[in-house]
């Protein structure tokens, strides 16, 4: 049966949560549903990704969150559309589309929680309990996000499903990686600089390693209200010559096809795209041990777990690896296959057709 799936979020930008609904949004298409998706803040970079894909995208430009106003037009569109399953991504921006589907009865209603509850704010808390009732199923990315979310909320384990993130690796192209010898060893994080990602713990590890190991450049991949502040950090620190602030960047698979390590200095995580992408391209990971991480990274198989916060066991890790050729190329080819067996595009995309499926009641 042919479906018509719509898909909300507060924005597309460069980012993990929206990477999985663009991958979503064309794995549905492909597999010959219409397949929508509607932002209610932003437009964002990766809209345009979508429309030359052929599926149609939505703005509806709001001012805030929370703005009432907004819950006719989500109740048109919906209404015009004929929409028959409805799946909202994360709490910022999507509290009109959620009302706005339990309110036009949508035959299927998901919720996706992307993010450990840990540290959502209290007002998060209580609307969520509040339209979980109204809702199916509410998906977590992980099985720490779904442990996460029935501690906080104490939401009816029954609604709650884990679908791991997928990647959808046709978007990825390749390139030449250059000769190993004597080349300056690339370590690069790919993360928004906001305090969840724990950049200052990298630049502290980084200090440490250019004192062992000073052949290496380490790459700052995004951007974000502490870039500013990162930056002062290392140039206070003296290694700004062995830093490289990238900003955001549209090649971001080329770039991670040259580094020798990717750092993950989260300090709390579902079920990082980031991560993913390095493991899909096999470059040896070092990431903290945080929320869905050890889903993905078997320590010393796949990748170097270390505690979050610890500089001093991150330096040592990355160390590790960058001076042993060995175990940098085991880590790489495992995490490749690791990422063969689990996390695809393909079998998100089924998990989610499946819960639809299960869910609706027309």
């Amino acid at each position: 049966m042919r479906l018509t799936i719509a898909q909300f979020t507060f924005g597309l930008q460069l980012a993990g949560q929206e990477r999985v609904v663009v991958d979503l949004a064309k794995a549905f298409h492909e597999k010959g549903h219409r397949s929508l998706v509607c932002t209610t803040l932003f437009r964002g970079e990766l809209a345009e990704e979508l429309e030359s894909y052929g599926i149609p995208f939505k703005c509806l430009d709001l001012k805030k969150s929370y703005d009432p106003r907004a819950l006719l037009p989500v109740i048109y569109y919906l209404k015009d559309n004929k929409v028959d399953a409805v799946i909202t991504h994360g709490n910022s921006g999507c509290l009109i589309p959620r009302i706005s589907a339990i309110l036009s009865k949508i035959p299927a209603f998901i919720h996706v929680e992307h993010n450990v509850s840990d540290y959502k704010k209290i007002y998060h808390i209580i609307i969520n309990k509040i339209l979980t009732k109204f809702t199916d199923n509410i998906v977590c990315v992980s099985e720490c996000a779904k442990h996460s979310l029935l501690k906080v909320e104490k939401t009816d384990p029954d609604k709650v499903v884990v679908i791991p993130n997928g990647l959808n690796i046709d978007r990825f192209s390749f390139i030449e990686k250059k000769p190993e010898k004597n080349r300056t060893k690339k370590v690069g994080i790919v993360a928004r600089f906001y305090e969840q990602k724990g950049h200052i713990y990298f630049v502290e590890a980084a200090t440490k390693v250019v004192k062992a190991y000073n052949n290496v450049e380490f790459i700052f991949v995004g951007d974000g209200y502490l870039k500013p502040i990162i930056e002062q950090i290392a140039r206070e620190y003296g290694i700004e010559k062995y830093c490289n602030f990238l900003g955001v960047r549209y090649d971001v698979a080329e770039l991670l096809q040259t580094f020798d390590i990717f750092v993950l200095s989260s300090l709390w995580e579902g079920l990082p795209i980031s991560l993913l992408e390095a493991q899909y391209l096999g470059v040896a990971s070092v990431v903290t041990n945080v929320g869905g991480v050890p889903e993905v990274i078997q320590d010393g198989h796949n990748g170097l777990l270390v505690p979050p916060k610890d500089s001093n066991a991150l330096a040592s890790a990355i160390i590790k690896v960058l001076t042993n050729d060995n175990l940098r190329n085991d880590l790489s080819q495992n995490g490749q296959n690791v990422f063969a067996k689990k996390f695809t595009v393909e079998k998100m995309a089924n998990a989610y057709l499946n819960l639809i499926d299960a869910n609706l009641h027309f």
